[in-house]
């Protein structure tokens, strides 16, 4: 047996040892049984203590367990497999192909500036089965590269600022386009004086607009090249 399945135990046993004997308790009560209730009384208001401190114990231990592995990049190699199997079964978003498509068409250099951490995380699982979209970006910026060493993420600028940095880009992160789904992402593109392209959860469409986005888009589908001041390149045009 692994350690992960002796904690699983020992937790199911606390929570059913102590849930039975509160029911216990709740029972004598409810059903007036105070000859049960007055015998036994005090074993069971301490064992019932004894329950209570172990139960804190056992999950306050798990708890610091967790806490000391996240602060060490340490997740486990069967959650990240796990991690990876579903991000495995998880599609592109609608329209995010054609965006890049359009895009690339139109000459403009692409990178992804993610609050993802490269080391120890998901950043992996996320991206293992996507390598063929992530060879699209010219540049991949994680929240624990070097070049953000010290510099906070998002709604912080900075990762935008040193994305637009490793593309190149003459006029820094003011002549980029962000294209972003969280509203710490809007407030960070903003921020970096880019032009901001939500794709928001609905239920967030009203905080992307107050938090200063310049479009706020129901889908990438909706998405044109004119809402960046350019104009659509039909692809028989482009010159391999």
């Amino acid at each position: 047996m692994t350690k992960a399945n002796r904690w699983a135990w020992i937790i199911s046993l606390v929570v059913v040892t102590g849930a039975s004997l509160v029911l216990t308790f709740l029972l004598s009560i409810t059903t007036n049984n105070r000859s049960f209730y007055e015998q036994h009384y005090e074993w069971l208001f301490w064992l019932n203590i004894v329950v209570a401190v172990l139960l804190v114990l056992v999950i306050g231990i798990a708890a610091v367990r967790m806490w000391l592995r996240v602060q060490r990049g340490k997740f486990g190699g069967r959650l990240l497999l796990k991690l990876a199997a579903i991000f495995a079964l998880v599609g592109v978003l609608p329209g995010v192909l054609p965006a890049l498509d359009a895009l690339a068409r139109a000459g403009l250099p692409l990178a992804v500036a993610t609050s993802s951490a490269r080391r120890g995380s998901t950043f992996g699982p996320k991206t293992g089965t996507k390598a063929a979209l992530l060879a699209r970006f010219a540049a991949v910026v994680c929240v624990d590269d070097d070049a953000m060493a010290g510099r906070p993420g998002k709604p912080a600028p900075d990762i935008f600022l040193v994305a637009a940095e490793a593309l190149g880009v003459a006029g820094g992160a003011a002549a980029c386009v962000v294209f972003e789904d969280s509203i710490a992402g809007v407030t960070a593109g903003v921020a970096a004086g880019a032009v901001v392209v939500a794709v928001p959860d609905a239920r967030n469409r009203e905080a992307a607009w107050a938090a200063g986005a310049h479009y706020v888009l129901r889908s990438l589908e909706d998405f044109t090249l004119d809402m960046i001041g350019l104009e659509e390149v039909e692809e028989e045009s482009v010159v391999a």
